[in-house]
């Protein structure tokens, strides 16, 4: 355990946390100097939550607690440097420091605190990335536009607006205004803040809206992109002289991202499982896990069924979360996310089924394939199941037609991969391995429109060989100049299916 932590054990029993103080400095470039404590969630003790990217890991400086030094990241010590008062001390709470990273049993139970902690910050501090973002355009027009206090900035943007109607000279210089204030709309929507797994999580339990810092400037970022989508939307229809400077700086196409400012930073109380991981595939983090754990303070009976543990395999985590969200009304997720690829990880042991869905990569759209018939929205279809062991996953299907032999198979498999190789009646684009099991259990088995039977999903040596078979097949006819199709691939899970169901 690091030394400035010897002194504050947590119990979980009493929900305990550990708050770090900053102490106050008139010396903007002196040493950060804080003091630490253990306190009771129970107890309601007041702090700010500092919601923040660490930065590289490997990049490091040092910082005082309670006459310890302890090493931090540049992004740990830049966020106290901003947060530092002259005169007042300031109680937050910063991941990095109040919890133990290399303690997984502390790291377990911290984990499920994290909801409370956001939950109960007297506010929310949001770091920006981006610490040098000249901000001062967009919040200017943004205050200039709400009744307030005037100032020399919003008065400028008014005179604007009233000169704007009169004069040519005037209209030109508020449209390069609009396009300066956009540029700067545009530099908080793409701040890699916004790309992080962890400040997902953290942005929306707050109870109200964070306060979003860019070094010394604070804003609210939700209702700046929101007036600026609608503000610039109008302009853009409206102002003549806005709309050409636009294109000419931007292009047309530009003009479509407008609709998307604000998208970063809505918030969603939304308890529909699948909905957090779709919108959150695409953030990064370090651990593979946290694609799931960084979401457990909003899906509750998720963290409930299976509690945070760092000492699971990877491909545990997203087993066990793919048959939740699957029977948990949220069968669309067969449909929304790519397989786990099982050379991902060294040592994945093939005991999993193959049916897991890698969380961090979204598929493709099957909506051509599904169109209106889409099994998962037919409310009367009953919803997939899962064994107790969760090794073996039981989903409503349709008749995929009738089965026949397509060849009298060979003896041997290379005669065998040669056989399928020579037929002729081979159409559509080529398939991938992953492509052509996704198919195979979303669209050969899982586009319903009525209800014929059942199909049992699993692994097994039988259908590894298989797909590792068609795979090959894929292969020797791409190389042979032949192109794979789909119903190539049905008829050969017809004939399959006719001897033993998938498993």
């Amino acid at each position: 355990m690091p030394k400035h932590l010897e002194n504050f054990p947590l119990h979980p029993e009493r929900n305990e946390i550990r708050l770090l103080t900053i102490l106050p400095s008139t010396k903007a470039e002196s040493i950060i100097r804080c003091s630490l404590e253990s306190v009771s969630l129970d107890n309601r003790p007041e702090f700010e939550a500092i919601s923040y990217v660490w930065g590289d890991a490997s990049k490091k400086t040092d910082i005082i607690i309670n006459d310890i030094l302890f090493y931090v990241t540049r992004s740990v010590d830049k966020t106290l440097r901003l947060l530092r008062r002259k005169y007042r001390r300031r109680v937050v709470w910063i991941d990095f420091v109040c919890i133990n990273q290399h303690d997984v049993p502390e790291k377990n139970t911290q984990v499920p605190l994290l909801g409370r902690v956001y939950e109960s910050a007297s506010a929310v501090i949001a770091m920006m990335v981006n610490s040098n973002m000249d901000l001062r355009a967009a919040i200017s027009w943004t205050k200039a536009c709400v009744p307030g206090r005037i100032t020399q900035e919003t008065g400028a943007w008014r005179v604007l607006d009233k000169l704007n109607r009169y004069r040519q000279r005037a209209e030109d210089l508020r449209a390069m205004r609009l396009l300066n204030a956009y540029e700067q709309f545009r530099l908080i929507k793409d701040d890699p803040y916004w790309t992080r797994m962890w400040t997902y999580q953290e942005y929306q339990l707050a109870n109200s809206y964070p306060t979003c810092m860019s070094g010394t400037l604070t804003f609210n970022a939700y209702s700046m992109l929101a007036f600026a989508r609608e503000s610039l939307v109008q302009a853009y229809r409206n102002d003549q002289q806005f709309q050409e400077a636009f294109r000419r700086r931007y292009g047309e196409a530009e003009f479509r991202k407008l609709w998307l400012l604000r998208e970063p930073t809505e918030r969603s109380k939304n308890e529909y499982t699948l909905y957090h991981f779709q919108k959150t595939w695409h953030r990064q983090c370090k651990d593979p896990r946290d694609k799931v754990y960084a979401l457990y303070s909003l899906l509750p009976s998720l963290q409930t069924k299976y509690p945070p543990d760092y000492n699971k395999p990877v491909e545990q985590v997203m087993h066990e979360t793919t048959a939740y969200i699957v029977t948990q009304k949220c069968p669309g997720a067969l449909s929304s996310f790519k397989l786990w690829q099982r050379n991902r990880s060294p040592g994945f042991s093939s005991s999993y089924p193959s049916w897991i869905l890698d969380l961090g990569c979204a598929a493709e759209s099957l909506d051509a394939f599904f169109g209106e018939y889409g099994w998962y929205s037919d409310p009367t279809v009953p919803l997939p199941t899962t064994t107790d062991d969760l090794s073996t996953m039981t989903i409503c299907a349709r008749r995929i037609g009738s089965c026949f032999p397509v060849v009298q198979l060979a003896s041997t498999m290379p005669d065998i991969i040669d056989q399928f190789v020579s037929i002729t009646d081979v159409r559509y684009d080529t398939w991938g391995s992953l492509e052509s099991r996704r198919l195979s259990l979303v669209h050969a088995c899982l586009a319903y429109t009525h209800l014929h039977g059942k199909f049992t999903l699993n692994t097994s040596a039988k259908i590894t060989e298989t797909f590792h078979l068609l795979h090959e097949i894929d292969i020797l006819r791409a190389s042979r100049g032949g192109r794979s199709s789909v119903m190539f691939f049905r008829r050969i899970l017809g004939r399959l299916f006719s001897e033993w169901m998938i498993r």
